[in-house]
């Protein structure tokens, strides 16, 4: 064999199927895929890319996926005897993420210098756990098979572990790789206690609440009614509250809530009596969850019918716990709303299945819980802190004490146990918007259908959230017995079916079953399982194409068979299309990369961090992702968190010409601080983005937002008009920015087309006048245009023939569509408008000129329509330049206009004169330079000279004279409007 391969130089040779060698490489740079591959096919090595994976999946937070795809090849294929070949390899070069692939494995592979242990795979995963241990300051164990992640909990004793072994990529940390473990490889019974993982992606923002991303002060309690195991010691604290669900008649339903406590702790008895009451028909509007613990102690759930709900939701600084209350005092007992009254036969229905009743209060119409004893009410109360420990036989009461309940024994009056109920003005109530963020606890009222399956131990509920975001099929953990497993899988595909039935869409059902098996000899019974599952799919796969069924075999031999199940995805393409909704902005989320195309893993984590907070807090609506991690980790927070947001891949796997980026829609810029993002446009009702900013593309200036129907995905179709040169925008959203004019003078708007050729704009304009008929199409079209416009012109008649065109252009832009619109071009696409004459006026009754009301107008604009149109030309000084439109215009500019027929003037409130000297920017003079009243330089004597009125940002400039008219007459008279518009031009950079 030769000394060099393709230039690379090498120290010694030898035959790597002989014995293990110390292989060095000198003046090596590997920084692309090419040289890489040179030098891994002459060391010849085959190793799967999976094994290597388990081996050092434990090495997330400090392997790269580069690192980790080179130690995959440099590692010798294990020979019969499990033996690894190459014992040793140097390289010196200049890339970082290879030499620290080197180091590992060099450091992995010789083990002890006797060299006493064989260097086999199994041996290499115990060093690498003993090496996690020191570097990571974990507890770590492995039982020869798996690895296992061992930690305390804060402040707590208790604690939790998690299986280690899935996937990693670059951007993986170890926090991260727990969270995934819990979705994709994870024992209900083994976490009891992971709130830093489950929790490391799931921070909620509340619009009432802000939580830290801090992981310690993260919330524990991250998703809604989401509560399986009874051993939740870290929880601080727990706020009991009602939600509206966007039910029309969820207001009528003055349901009664309730605490059920059972007698018995004997747990097949608490079991046997929840089921008696489900199968009886008590419970047919709401569901029964129940869920299996380390102790084997059933906790059933509580959710609320007819589309309310009471979430669990952790507070900030909270010293008291309500532990007892869920979890240690009363494991067997839940809070439930039921709808019928509270009378002797449903006291005595309930009690004779084991169950005593502690009736607390029902809720009124603005949704509150409302505590009272018998038929005397105390007081709006919200339950915050509450410590009760109930104990068996004992007789509960309520007595008015200054809002407190007291639970009285029934043996001692001195074992009296109280507790307190406070009222506290910080209620969160009930959200305003009829949305979810999560809605896990909601379920579907099938009146008079029941599953028919053995046992109802088990919650199935879909998630419904808006039609624009996708329904779910959701049942946490299912612990029944072998013959009963089929029916709890089988009542599963039957809620799916309901979902259909009920008229959903067939594609908004995106579903998908995980099936936890346990591990045992009974390989007949897996086999059967399976079988069953099998029919089961056959029989759904032509209604719910997109049902999965996969299989894992749990590490604990204690834990029964469990049941997953669980949706996610966006519903069909014109929904996610919906989703974007026009005038949005749009944002790109890049990922950082060092020079060899390595992601940087702490700054992935703090956007995948920070991306979650914002789909929480309802800020990204919809998203474009192109990273594959990223698009797992964004599915896998709407599973567990069950957020509506519209996510879909791109097609072709590159946005902007630069894989591993995001393209979100987002509502409020400001909450986008904490992110690097690069603003692109906006989306406009036809598709099109708007794009600003050339650094993101390379010749596409313009794309299109394509959706297949047949493929369910989503496209960027790119195009580029002839004659366009990408030129970087600021923060403006167009490449070539429109003009639309409306107006109802023929000769104006030719005045403004003009003007749009000479410097550079696309043209469109309405005209409007008597004949115009204002109809339901013709305002979608007027709406429209102007989501396409960056600037909009409105102009008015001014010639004696025609009095009358205000009221033209008041009974078309006071259509409420056309004034979101407008408000929508200058709040969201950063647009400009200009209105001369009647345009003003009407501008100024809608409001969208400063003090302009349909009231105010009555009472400060009035209009000469009595004096015959004049021959001579008014002359104005400019006197404020903020704003677009001002940045080429000096104070003290002097400029000309002509006299119309109609020229409103602007009447001030001597009160008023301080605010009119700041939003006026133009001013009546004569020939001395000076403001005047006088009728020779003022056409109608508007207090303060006032000629012109700019909005406070600057944006909307009107202009009460026709100032147009004389654009072409000599160059001193035209020169206004020029700077006008060449004030825009570079307020666009165009």
């Amino acid at each position: 064999m030769d000394d060099e391969l393709n230039g690379l130089p090498i120290s010694t040779v030898i035959d790597f199927s002989v014995f293990p060698i110390h292989k060095k490489i000198t003046e090596l740079d590997v920084k692309n895929d090419e040289i890489l591959n040179q030098l891994l096919s002459f060391l010849n090595n085959r190793i799967d890319i999976m094994v290597l994976r388990k081996i050092f999946s434990i090495f997330s937070n400090s392997l790269s996926l580069f690192e980790l795809n080179f130690l995959s090849l440099i590692l010798k294929e294990i020979d019969s005897t499990g033996y690894l070949n190459i014992e040793k390899i140097e390289i010196n070069g200049l890339n970082p993420h290879l030499k620290h692939s080197i180091e590992i494995y060099n450091q992995l592979n010789i083990i002890n210098k006797d060299n006493t242990l064989p260097r086999t795979v199994k041996n290499l995963r115990s060093y690498a756990t003993q090496h996690l241990i020191k570097s990571n300051h974990t507890n770590l164990f492995s039982d020869g098979k798996n690895t296992f992640l061992k930690f305390k909990t804060e402040n707590t004793d208790s604690t939790g572990i998690v299986k280690l072994g899935i996937s990693l990529t670059s951007a993986d940390s170890v926090e991260d790789s727990i969270y995934k473990s819990l979705l994709k490889n994870f024992s209900k019974g083994l976490s009891s206690q992971l709130s830093q993982a489950t929790t490391l992606l799931s921070a909620r923002k509340d619009t009432t609440r802000n939580f830290s991303t801090n992981p310690s002060n993260i919330p524990k309690l991250s998703a809604i009614v989401k509560l399986n195991r009874t051993n939740e010691n870290h929880i601080n604290a727990v706020t009991i509250g009602i939600s509206n669900f966007s039910c029309p008649d969820s207001k009528k339903n003055i349901n009664k809530i309730i605490l059920l406590i059972i007698g018995d702790k004997n747990d097949n008895h608490f079991f046997e009596s929840c089921n008696n009451l489900a199968e009886d028909g008590f419970f047919s509007r709401f569901s029964i969850n129940f869920s299996p613990v380390n102790n084997g102690f059933p906790f059933p759930l509580f959710s609320l019918n007819e589309g309310l709900d009471i979430y669990l939701n952790k507070l900030n600084d909270c010293d008291k716990s309500v532990e007892n209350l869920f979890f240690s005092g009363i494991k067997n007992s839940f809070l439930t709303c039921i709808g019928v009254d509270l009378s002797k036969e449903i006291i005595q229905f309930i009690q004779a299945r084991g169950f005593t009743v502690l009736e607390i209060g029902k809720t009124n119409k603005r949704d509150r819980i409302r505590i009272f004893n018998s038929d005397s009410l105390v007081s709006d109360i919200y339950l915050k802190d509450i410590d009760l420990l109930l104990y068996k036989n004992i007789v509960c009461d309520i007595t008015e004490t200054g809002n407190r309940i007291e639970i009285i024994p029934q043996l001692s009056l001195n074992d009296t146990i109280d507790a307190k109920i406070r009222s506290f003005q910080d209620f969160i109530g009930c959200r305003k918007d009829n949305s979810f963020y999560y809605a896990n606890n909601v379920s579907v009222p099938y009146k008079g259908i029941r599953q028919i399956v053995p046992s109802n131990l088990h919650s199935v509920y879909p998630t419904i959230l808006n039609k624009n975001f996708f329904i779910g099929l959701s049942s946490v953990c299912i612990e029944c017995l072998n013959n009963t497993f089929s029916g709890c899988v089988n009542s599963i595909i039957l809620s799916v079916f309901k979902l259909v039935l009920k008229g959903y869409p067939i594609h908004q059902v995106a579903s998908a079953i995980s099936l936890f098996i346990k591990n045992n000899d009974e390989s007949s019974y897996k086999e059967k399982l399976l079988v069953e599952l099998g029919i089961l799919f056959t029989q759904i796969s032509f209604s719910i194409p997109n049902l999965c069924i996969e299989t894992f075999d749990l590490v604990n031999e204690t834990i029964p068979c469990i049941v997953n199940a669980y949706a996610l995805g966006y519903t069909n393409n014109f929904l996610v299309k919906e989703s974007f909704l026009p005038g949005q902005k749009l944002f790109l989320l890049k990922i950082k990369k060092d020079e060899y195309n390595i992601p940087d893993p702490k700054y992935f984590i703090k956007l995948c961090s920070s991306i979650t907070i914002q789909i929480l807090s309802k800020n990204i609506t919809s998203s474009i992702v192109i990273e594959e991690t990223l698009i797992s980790t964004l599915m896998d927070l709407c599973i567990t968190a069950n957020c509506g947001v519209s996510i879909a891949p791109v097609d072709n796997g590159s946005l902007f010409g630069n894989a591993g980026n995001a393209l979100v829609s987002v509502n409020d810029v400001k909450e986008l601080d904490n992110i690097e993002s690069v603003y692109i446009g906006v989306l406009d009702n036809s598709g099109l983005i708007k794009i600003t900013n050339n650094n993101i593309s390379i010749n596409e200036m313009n794309n299109r937002i394509y959706f297949n129907n047949q493929k369910n995905k989503l496209y960027l179709e790119s195009y580029t008009r002839l004659g366009e040169n990408p030129v970087v925008s600021f923060h403006k959203h167009i490449n070539k920015a429109q003009l639309l004019v409306i107006g109802s003078d023929k000769y104006s708007i030719d005045i403004f087309k003009f003007i749009s050729q000479k410097y550079g704009l696309f043209f469109n304009s309405k005209y409007v006048n008597y004949q115009t008929q204002i109809n339901e199409e013709y305002v979608k079209s007027i709406r429209y245009d102007i989501s396409k416009a960056n600037i909009v012109v409105i102009c008015g008649e001014n010639i004696s023939s025609d009095k009358c065109s205000e009221d033209y252009l008041y009974t078309l832009i006071s259509r409420p569509s056309i004034l979101d619109a407008l408000n929508e071009l200058i709040l969201k696409n950063e647009g400009l408008i200009l209105s001369t004459a009647e345009g003003t006026k009407t501008l100024f009754k809608l409001g969208l000129l400063p003090y302009g009301t349909t009231e105010n107008e009555t009472q400060t604009l009035y209009s000469d329509k009595g004096t015959v149109e004049k021959g001579i030309l008014y002359r104005i000084r400019i006197s404020n330049i903020y704003g677009p439109w001002m940045q080429d215009l000096n104070i003290g500019d002097v400029f000309y206009f002509p006299a119309p027929i109609d020229d409103t003037s602007l009447m001030v409130d001597s009160s008023k004169i301080e605010f009119w000297q700041k939003h006026s920017f133009a001013n009546y003079i004569d020939f001395y330079g000076d403001f005047s009243q006088d009728s020779l330089s003022n056409p109608n004597g508007s207090n303060n000279a006032i000629a012109g009125v700019i909005s406070s940002k600057g944006n909307i400039v009107g202009f009460f004279a026709p100032i147009e008219k004389t654009y072409y007459l000599l160059e001193e008279y035209n020169s206004i409007m020029d700077k006008l518009f060449s004030s825009a031009i570079k307020y666009f950079k165009i």
